[in-house]
C-alpha cells in the first residue's frame, strides 16, 4: 500500500460533494497504468476485500503482484491499448518494451473485477465524486480499449475488402475450389481470431500473354500455378499505391505449349515450363525450351468463372 496515495483519496472522500463530477477525458491522453494500479490497490483496501470478498481480493492481489513492476508503471494507457495482444496481428507498431501479451491478459482481467465489484462495494463508504476520481482511471482505460477494438475491427474490415472486395482479381472456377480447400491449410486459413490469410491460391488458363518472335507480336497460351499474396500496408493498392505500390503480388509456375498462339492446349507436344511474377495486374513471365520466350500480360478474365 502507498500511503500516501490512501490519504490522498480519504481526503478527497471527505471534501467531496455527493454531485457526480465529470469524467475528466484528458485522462485518455495523460494516465498512465500506475495510476491504475495505484486506484485498484486503494480501492481493495477501502472496500475491505479481504474480508468481505477474500475470493475478489485474492484476484487483484494476483493481478496487481504481475503488473506491478517498475517498467511498465510509467507507460500511457493509449500506448497499451495501442498495442492489445490481438492488435499484434496489425503490427503497425512495436511492442512497448517489457509490456507482454500476458500483461494484456492480466490487465484485461483487473479492469473487468474492478468494473463488476468495486463501484458498488465503495458506495457505502465513499462519496459518488470520490470513487468517480478513484476509478477515473480504469474509464480512461476502457475509453482506449474500445478504440482499440474499433481500429481493429474497421482495419480487419479493410484486409477482407483488400483480398474479397472490388477491384480484386476475379477467381475462376478452378481457384474458388481450390481455395475453398486450402483455408484448412495453415498459410492459407485465417487466424484464431478471424483475420484473413494473405494468400490465395492461382491456378489460371491465361491466354492473353504476349511475346515478340521474329519481330511480330504473338500470342502465347500459358497455365499458371502459383501463389497471390496480398499486402496489407493501407498506403498499397487502390488509388494510394497506384501502380508502384500494388495491393498483391503473386508467382509460381507457367506452362506454355510447344508452339506459340492463343487459346491453345499448354500440355499439347513438348510443352515448355517456367516461371510467373505478378506485381498487381501487370504480369511477365519466361518459358524456356527450344523456343524460350519473355512473356507479359495484365491480370483479366475474359469469361466469368474461366479465363
Amino acid at each position: 500500500m502507498r500511503p500516501r496515495l490512501l490519504l490522498a483519496v480519504l481526503a478527497l472522500a471527505t471534501a467531496a460533494q455527493a454531485q457526480p463530477t465529470r469524467f475528466d477525458t484528458s485522462l485518455v491522453r495523460r494516465a498512465t497504468l500506475g495510476q491504475v494500479l495505484d486506484g485498484a490497490r486503494i480501492g481493495d483496501s477501502i472496500a475491505g476485500f479481504r474480508t468481505s470478498a477474500p475470493v475478489v481480493d485474492s484476484i487483484v492481489q494476483a493481478l496487481l503482484r504481475h503488473l506491478d513492476r517498475p517498467e511498465l508503471r510509467a507507460l500511457p494507457l493509449r500506448v497499451l491499448g495501442d498495442h492489445r495482444a490481438s492488435m499484434s496481428v496489425v503490427g503497425r507498431k512495436a511492442r512497448p518494451v517489457g509490456y507482454t501479451a500476458r500483461d494484456t491478459i492480466a490487465l484485461n482481467q483487473l479492469a473487468e473485477v474492478v468494473g463488476q465489484e468495486y463501484r458498488e462495494a465503495l458506495a457505502s463508504k465513499l462519496s459518488r465524486a470520490a470513487i468517480d476520481s478513484l476509478l477515473d482511471p480504469f474509464e480512461a482505460f476502457d475509453i482506449v480499449r474500445r478504440a482499440a477494438s474499433k481500429d481493429m475491427s474497421l482495419e480487419k474490415l479493410r484486409r477482407f475488402e483488400r483480398k474479397y472486395g472490388p477491384g480484386t482479381p476475379k477467381l475462376n472456377l478452378a481457384e474458388v475450389v481450390l481455395n475453398f480447400g486450402a483455408q484448412w491449410l495453415p498459410a492459407f486459413r485465417p487466424n484464431d481470431e478471424g483475420w484473413p490469410s494473405r494468400h490465395e491460391v492461382v491456378a489460371a488458363y491465361v491466354p492473353t500473354y504476349l511475346t515478340i518472335a521474329d519481330e511480330k507480336a504473338r500470342a502465347v497460351t500459358v497455365i499458371e500455378v502459383g501463389v497471390r499474396s496480398y499486402i496489407w500496408n493501407p498506403r498499397w493498392g487502390g488509388r494510394a499505391g497506384g501502380v508502384l505500390r500494388p495491393g498483391h503480388v503473386s508467382f509460381g509456375a507457367a506452362l506454355a505449349g510447344e508452339a506459340d498462339g492463343a487459346v491453345t492446349n499448354p500440355l499439347k507436344g513438348r510443352s515448355r515450363f517456367g516461371a510467373f511474377f505478378g506485381w498487381g495486374d501487370a504480369k511477365v513471365a519466361w518459358v524456356g525450351g527450344r523456343e524460350p520466350r519473355v512473356l507479359v500480360t495484365r491480370q483479366v478474365q475474359l469469361v466469368p468463372w474461366g479465363f
